[in-house]
């Protein structure tokens, strides 16, 4: 049933058409509504998540109500590897940040699937070494740059997914953008009236405008490490 969609996920590459088939039925369907709380920090992890479709957040609260978006996910992504495979508990909140679809494996499915293939196991390790990158890469860029720096950095990674470099669709409201980026609504409001203002970039509702590329390129470049 999942088949096609299991293909294009990084942790399944190589698995053969039996194997996926096999696992294609035990994979479990959630759907969540926009702002519905898929798992909250300390809830016993017991599942893998696969995005069929949307998207949702993982993210850390205060007890002040203060939040920090740590990472977003889309499909194809898989994720809570971690948790999944240690057997703990989940270290941060997710939420569905548009209508999501979810298919969920079971830990002990998991567990016996790395045991019975190499390649299964060789790609949990290359997906988690490529979590731990983005996530020193995200502490670096909340804890050492500047706001529009982040800004920045995001509308050419946004670019590049898109592949074009003169008009982009946010894919996140304003609001997401701003807790994703670690700032606040207004100041994100303010950094976008300065870049607009300096002629870098132009913005219409969701739709911004790249007037200058090389000027995005030479800012998202300021305090690299």
């Amino acid at each position: 049933m999942y088949q096609d969609f299991l293909k294009r996920t990084a942790l399944l590459k190589g698995l053969s058409e039996r194997q996926l088939d096999q696992l294609s039925v035990k994979l479990f369907r959630h759907q969540y509504k926009k702002g519905e709380v898929v798992f909250r920090e300390g809830q016993k992890a017991e599942h893998l998540f696969f995005v069929y479709q949307g998207r949702v957040k993982l993210y850390k609260s205060s007890k002040k109500g203060k939040s920090q978006t740590l990472q977003l996910f889309s499909s194809p992504s898989v994720f809570a590897e971690v948790p999944a495979l240690e057997g703990g508990v989940f270290p941060a909140h997710c939420e569905a940040i548009e209508n999501t679809t979810l298919l969920l494996l079971k830990r002990s499915v998991l567990l016996a699937l790395i045991q019975e293939d190499s390649e299964l196991a060789l790609n949990m390790i290359a997906i988690l070494a490529s979590r731990l990158r983005a996530f020193s890469n995200t502490i670096a860029d909340l804890t050492l740059k500047e706001t529009d720096v982040r800004l920045a950095n995001y509308l050419l990674q946004l670019s590049h997914v898109q592949g074009n470099e003169a008009l982009i669709r946010l894919d996140l409201s304003k609001p997401v953008l701003a807790n994703f980026l670690g700032t606040s609504r207004e100041n994100l409001y303010r950094v976008i009236d300065k870049l607009q203002h300096q002629a870098v970039i132009d913005m219409n509702g969701r739709y911004i405008k790249i007037i200058d590329y090389s000027g995005l390129k030479k800012l998202a470049e300021e305090n690299d490490l």
